[in-house]
This record gives C-alpha cells, structure tokens and sequence, in this order.
C-alpha cells in the first residue's frame, strides 16, 4: 500500500465552515473529494458548495489541534488516507530530526505492527491508529516504563469517554500486561513503544496505539479473543474525541514520567488492572510456555511471577496469558 497523504482540499472544506467550499474546476481536487467520500467522509454537496459535516470522528489535524488542550506536549500531526505503519512513518520522521510530540495518524495501514511482530489491521472508519514521538530526558534503562505510561493514559482516555457517551457502569476497560486494554475479557487496544536513535545522534521513543472502534475493526475470526468499542458499549465512539482524551491524559502522565515520578506510574497501571497480583498466567517466550501466578511489578514495569516450584522471576518483554480458575 502506498503512503497517501490526507488530501489538503479536506482542510480547504474544514476551514470554510458553514459557507462551504466552491466546488473546485480542479479535476484532481473533484477526485480527492470523492475519494474521501467513498472512504466515508462526511462530505456533501449541493451543487454549489462541499460542506463537511463533522460529528466529532473524522480525523482532521486542525480539528484535533482545536479540541486537545495540552500545553505541555505541543503537536505536530501528520495524517494520512494509507500508510505502511505509523510507527514505521513516524520513526522515520524522528530519525530526521521531528521534535517530540509528532503525531501521525492513518485510515488504514498496510504493515500495521503489535508486539512481537504480529499484525494490526486498520480498518478505515472504523480504527483508531496513530504513533507519538517522545525524547525522555530519563536514563535509557527507564524507557520501557513508556508503554506502562501509554496504557495508563490510554485506559484514563477510555474510561473518560465511557462516562461521556455511556450511563452504563459494566464493561470498563481494564489493563493487561504489559500493553493491552481489555473490555469484558477481550482485547480492544494494544500499545507498541519502541526506542530509535536519530541522525544527530539524539535518542527518542515512538508510542504506538491501535483501538478497535467500530465493528469492521475486528479482524474475522478473532471475535473470541478481541472486540470493538462500539458493539461493547453499543452507542458509537468517535475517534477523534478518543484520541483528544488520550493526548490530554498523555500530556499529565508523561509529565510524571518525566520528573521520575516512577512509583506514581506503577501504581496508576496497578488501579487500572486486575491481574497484576495472584493472578494465574501462561508465559510464552522463545525457549516455550510455562505456568506462574502473578505476583505484582517491579521498578522498571516488569512482571513478577512465581513459578509452580516457588522460583520467583520477572519478565520484561514475554506474552502473558490468564490461565481458567
């Protein structure tokens, strides 16, 4: 898939507002809008002019920029219709020198990664995916604690949108080591946070997120292990709103982060997760697959565990699996 920029004209239709756009005599504008009506933007047309009619979901940087309130974390978005993976483009982007709080968002990917080099699909309309650049100033050893940081600030932005579409109390999201967000059981986000260094020889962290939202974001026969957002809740989640919640809890939680506030992450992740402690878990790591009870994290976001013969191990980077009662 290649990589294809959201169409300029989209910000064109945003900025003229209610008096929409005068429909271009550009033949390559007219396709851009059309494109991105069969995308499913909600463009219309009467013949005149091109109106956008924003509901709170498209993904428009100008749009984003004017709901996130976050002084400490300026932005610079990058959005686009198809990209190979928004880690990938935005690792790229801070190898060049992209100063943190890069963002880059996409329709649809065509490379999307998980952990472990597993796949994540996008869906257009229906997925929320983007990747955020950071420079910690914190020693390296304390950078794998930014996926814990992420998670945190994702399920804050979850739960926050729950309560604003939802007077239901049941299904709230919930953490599972290290970076999965779980609804009812099943997975409806995960985080991928990876460390790159730059062409000046500077360091910097690329925080991945992928949500399923919409009910075409679940992959076909993955219905027993992952859900969407939409159908958990059943009302509709939009995605732009998702993600102003999340650059807003990220801006605080990586202040924490920042000022080695490392306790207060720990903890946080902690109140957000049921299965940190006493918990009955599969490891799977190269050398196989072995039974242990969780028994809390340590200082650097790592999980403790207990085997069956008493040995006491901590894993950093293993897939954790909850084992039947």
């Amino acid at each position: 898939m290649p990589t294809v920029p959201l169409p300029a004209v989209l910000e064109s239709v945003v900025a003229a507002g209610s008096a929409g756009l005068p429909l271009p005599s550009v033949p390559a504008l007219v396709e851009d809008l059309d494109r991105l009506r069969d995308l499913g933007f909600p463009l219309t047309a009467d013949g005149i002019a091109t109106r956008l009619l924003d509901d709170g979901d498209v993904l428009v940087p100008s749009l984003l920029l004017r709901e996130v309130r976050t002084p400490r974390l300026p932005l610079q978005v990058h959005a686009f219709l198809e990209v190979g993976s928004t880690n990938d483009h935005a690792a790229g982007l801070a190898r060049a020198g992209a100063p943190e709080g890069t963002l880059v968002t996409a329709e649809a990917q065509s490379a999307g990664r998980g952990r472990r080099g597993r796949a994540w699909v996008t869906t257009p309309a229906s997925s929320l995916s983007f990747s955020l650049v950071v420079r910690p100033a914190r020693p390296a050893e304390e950078w794998p604690l930014l996926g814990l940081v992420a998670s945190v600030s994702l399920v804050r932005a979850l739960r926050r949108t729950h309560r604003e579409i939802t007077a239901t109390e049941g299904a709230l999201p919930e953490l599972k080591w290290p970076n999965d967000v779980l609804v009812r059981g099943r997975k409806v986000a995960g985080i991928l946070a990876e460390s790159l260094r730059d062409d000046r020889g500077g360091s910097a962290a690329v925080i991945g997120v992928g949500v399923n939202v919409g009910p075409t974001s679940v992959p076909p026969g993955l219905d027993e292990t992952a859900a969407a957002l939409d159908s958990e809740w059943n009302c509709r989640v939009l995605r732009r709103q998702l993600l102003a919640r999340f650059l807003e809890e990220i801006a605080a939680d990586y202040a924490a982060f920042q000022e080695g506030r490392h306790l207060e992450v720990l903890e946080s992740w902690k109140a957000y997760s049921s299965m940190w402690s006493g918990t009955r878990v599969w490891v799977t790591e190269e050398g196989g697959r072995w039974a242990a009870v969780t028994r809390g994290l340590d200082e650097s976001g790592g999980l403790r565990l207990q085997t069956p013969d008493g040995l006491e191990r901590v894993v950093l980077a293993g897939d954790v699996s909850i084992r039947p009662a």
